[in-house]
């Protein structure tokens, strides 16, 4: 009698998801590969004269590229996981502007405190990344003063969360030290930010970071834990006012889809929502829509109805500058791994301020990598 086909067990098995899967970390790091590559083009094009809307569309275009170039064959959804924003000055962020906004023609000149956003994503994992540079600053010529202060502020302070990252260590932990490094350079984290636990297709997961918070946010906030094979989007604004950040006039341009549910009822909405379905959750910008005028007229009602969340673009005082960074951080047990870094040139920056707190400068001293195991010696043979 011929034997009974055995059963496939691994297809009942639940698919991991997290980085203990070494799968899983090959994917967050091949995303954060091609999100480092794009933000080093993107910055070399970001030269006095250069508008902002062929900045942003040059970087989502690099995005699209490079992420068609890797895992041929495989049926997974890559590209876009943030759209390439450009925000000056005292603009905080999400600055990513359709060919008919007043925005789009603007261009980058010497002394511009620049902030780029962007990250691409393979299989739903992402690697995003937040940095921020004076056009012109250098070693010869190095910025100084207000724009000199939150740029130290902003890089130091997500340096500093990236060493907090660590199994067993609390939220409000990085919280406080983050509001430490800001207060040494005279500036102060955006009220309320927040940095998000990245899951397979999300962002903005369960588990969160806030930088500033009020009393009544700080009161209804919820601790948590850092925990091994979790993954993290670090996220610093540091701000040389109040940090307390005010709406614009500059049009929203980047969205994501929710969870909700909603008949919407105009045709135009109708084609939005249809057409952003290869986006999942991720951001996306109305540029990448086909048609604009209906991406404007059909993003209203999808707001309306909250089938989508907007990221409005946020403003310090009109005197006032802003710089940002952000890290996408793998934390394991034996040390953590920051995929997503864009290197600083600190000789380009002179503030009259520095960090003096011990606690800190100790923080900052530690070694964020993480450690790889050893292999052990085979023993001998016995003679």
């Amino acid at each position: 009698m011929s034997a009974k086909p055995v059963a496939d067990a691994s297809k009942d098995a639940p698919v991991v998801t997290d980085i203990s899967n070494s799968d899983v970390i090959l994917k967050y790091n091949a995303a954060s590969t091609i999100a480092k590559s794009a933000m080093e083009a993107v910055v070399q094009k970001c030269t006095p004269g250069t508008k902002l809307i062929d900045i942003c569309s040059f970087g989502d275009q690099f995005i699209l590229d490079e992420t068609s170039k890797v895992f041929k064959g495989k049926k997974i959804a890559k590209g876009i996981a943030f759209p390439t924003c450009i925000s000056l000055n005292q603009l905080c962020s999400h600055v990513s502007p359709l060919s008919s906004d007043p925005e789009a023609n603007i261009e980058l000149k010497k002394g511009d405190l620049v902030k780029i956003e962007l990250g691409a994503q393979i299989d739903g994992f992402p690697g995003v990344l937040g940095h921020s540079f004076v056009v012109g600053a250098s070693k010869e010529e190095p910025a100084t003063g207000k724009h000199a202060d939150v740029v130290l502020a902003a890089h130091h302070s997500v340096e500093a969360a990236s060493r907090l990252l660590r199994p067993g260590n609390k939220n409000f932990l990085v919280t406080e030290a983050v509001q430490k490094v800001c207060e040494a350079y005279g500036t102060k984290p955006a009220e309320g930010s927040l940095s998000y636990q990245v899951e397979k297709d999300i962002l903005e997961g369960t588990k969160q970071i806030i930088f500033n918070p009020n009393d009544q946010q700080r009161q209804g906030f919820k601790s948590c834990e850092f925990a091994a094979n979790e993954v993290y989007c670090v996220a610093v604004y540091a701000s040389s006012g109040e940090g307390k950040m005010k709406e614009t006039s500059v049009r929203t341009t980047v969205y994501k889809r929710t969870d909700s549910t909603y008949s919407l009822k105009l045709k135009a909405a109708r084609a939005v929502h249809s057409a952003i379905k290869p986006f999942g959750k991720f951001p996306f910008s109305l540029r990448s829509l086909a048609d604009e005028k209906t991406a404007r007229m059909g993003i209203i009602e999808c707001v309306r109805s909250r089938v989508v969340s907007a990221f409005d673009v946020t403003s310090e005082s009109a005197d006032e500058v802003i710089a940002s960074f952000m890290y996408t951080i793998l934390v394991f047990a034996n040390g953590n791994t920051v995929a997503t870094s864009f290197p600083v040139d600190l000789e380009s920056y002179k503030s009259e301020k520095k960090i003096e707190d011990a606690e800190i400068l100790d923080i900052l001293q530690q070694d964020v990598t993480r450690k790889s195991k050893k292999s052990k010696k085979p023993k001998a043979a016995e003679q």
